[in-house]
């Protein structure tokens, strides 16, 4: 189901708007994340499909993230929550 997610999530952003996507687990939430990302790397290489502030401003909140595989997803426009987060991590992508 990842690419009808990432198909109506561009349609979403040609317009300026934010997505959320819910999934069951999270094991799911991180496998999503990487799959949208995949596909926006395919779809559009020289941009991301998921940025809605520069590259500049978000390497300001992005630097505080303890998670590495949110801090790269963050820097590709795809921020995800689940309870396993620090509760520093969650602040930041909030």
């Amino acid at each position: 189901m990842t690419k009808p997610t990432y198909t109506a999530i561009v349609q979403l952003a040609n317009s300026e708007k934010s997505s959320i996507v819910f999934v069951p687990t999270r094991k799911h939430v991180i496998f999503t994340a990487v799959d949208l990302i995949s596909y926006s790397k395919v779809d559009k290489e020289d941009e991301p499909a998921f940025h809605l502030r520069s590259a500049d401003e978000l390497k300001l909140f992005v630097d505080k993230i303890g998670e590495e595989t949110l801090r790269t997803s963050l820097e590709h426009g795809v921020g995800y929550l689940h309870e396993g987060l620090s509760s520093l991590d969650q602040e930041v992508v909030l």
